[in-house]
């Protein structure tokens, strides 16, 4: 079901602010009350094409996020082989640290998303 230009706003700002539905609702209609405001978003967030939105956006985020994680991840494996080819070692030591965060980072934002409520 296609959403309404409302909704696709709403379920943008919803994703945008960390999943806050009368903040999200106040940033598209800000001369709506936070009475008003919080009624509307919990009408809005019971619709089946709204929570399918949501869910969308938020699995196209995470394959997204898992090619960016392959993308970082390899970049830091070829800088760290061109230092220890080029003997500096320090360098070498660097990415493989770059590498290691970029892993934990990846895995903090997957447990995220995991975490959101469906």
């Amino acid at each position: 079901m296609k959403l309404t230009h409302t909704e696709e706003l709403f379920v943008a700002e919803y994703l945008k602010n960390g999943q806050n539905g009368t903040k999200a609702y106040l940033a598209i209609k800000p001369d709506s009350s936070p009475r008003a405001a919080s009624v509307s978003a919990t009408r809005l967030l019971k619709m089946s094409a709204v929570i399918e939105a949501i869910q969308n956006m938020i699995n196209k985020k995470s394959d997204e996020s898992i090619a960016s994680r392959e993308y970082l991840i390899n970049d830091a494996d070829e800088i760290g082989k061109e230092a220890r080819e080029k003997g500096a070692y320090g360098s070498a030591l660097t990415a493989v640290e770059i590498k290691w965060k970029l892993n934990r980072l990846f895995e903090r934002i997957e447990k995220r998303v995991r975490d959101m409520p469906k």
